[in-house]
């Protein structure tokens, strides 16, 4: 739903051309702008509360009623192209910590690796833990909540997500980097961005390895981004936040439940544990 938002708004800059539409036609061009936000017709619109409708409106107006010709091709009007490096406060990877398989061990501070990121989903699954002396020697890539997560290097190269709170502490290794939204950035809008197939393309089509696939911090930075007004951006994190959160809720239930099984289930298997009948009125 939210990469729906996200390439509605955008990509497609569906309610910008409601708007161009509506005036062309002698229309409400804030009600085409609601429509096409909402996906509801006009009667609906009227029957919806009024607070929401207003929120509504209030984001519709938002978005301007023109295009402006950009070398790069057609945006909404007073939308900019930034490069990466703009938007953000930090992009860097990380390193494979000095000490070999000793500062490996069962609990500990986590190692993100390019194994952990697909896009749009940490896997916790081969997650490597390090002792805090391996984790002071990677300070300087430390993984903070919010942080968007791209692999660069390998045949998982730009798969990409956000990390997840219950990972932290956390470091990276060189295959992975970190990009840091600045305040004001919505880091779920830059990992949308990195998502889309042409953003991919682009990057690939810079593919600095010699033998295997890779991208620089360079590369990263300058990748262009069409950013929208700040209150935009506001409305997009609005629209879609409780939508991530609902994503980490899941996330972390899956985790308990796979954990609860991988428990019990040995158990099981050996006899420690039995399945007891279940009383015909208990499953009623």
């Amino acid at each position: 739903m939210a990469q729906a938002i996200f390439k509605s708004w955008f990509v497609d800059f569906d309610p910008v051309k409601a708007k161009i539409a509506a005036k062309a036609e002698g229309s409400d061009s804030l009600r085409a702008a609601m429509s096409a936000i909402s996906g509801k017709a006009d009667a609906e619109l009227d029957a919806m509360p009024s607070d929401q409708r207003a929120q509504l409106a209030a984001t519709a107006a938002l978005f301007p009623d023109e295009l402006a010709h950009l070398p790069s091709g057609d945006v909404p009007a007073g939308w900019s192209m930034k490069p990466l490096a703009e938007l953000t406060d930090k992009i860097g990877s990380g390193a494979t910590p000095r000490g070999g398989k000793e500062v490996y061990q069962d609990e500990g501070i986590a190692l993100i690796r390019s194994q952990n990121v697909y896009d749009s989903l940490f896997v916790w699954e081969g997650l490597a833990r390090i002792t805090d002396e391996a984790a002071e020697q990677l300070k300087g890539v430390t993984v903070q909540e919010g942080d968007v997560l791209l692999n660069i290097t390998g045949a998982s190269i730009l798969r990409t997500c956000v990390v997840l709170p219950d990972v932290l502490p956390a470091r990276v290794n060189q295959h992975v980097a970190i990009i840091r939204a600045k305040a004001g950035v919505p880091p779920r809008f830059l990992h949308q961005h990195l998502l889309l197939a042409e953003t991919k393309n682009f990057l690939l089509g810079l593919n600095a390895g010699a033998s295997r696939e890779a991208i620089t911090k360079g590369h990263i930075e300058s990748l262009a981004v069409l950013v929208p007004s700040p209150d935009l951006l506001m409305a997009f994190h609005r629209y879609t936040a409780p939508m991530f959160r609902q994503v980490e809720c899941c996330a972390r239930q899956m985790r308990a439940l796979a954990e609860t099984r991988d428990s019990l289930l040995p158990k099981l298997l050996s006899g420690e544990l039995q399945v007891q009948q279940v009383p015909t009125e208990a499953a009623a």
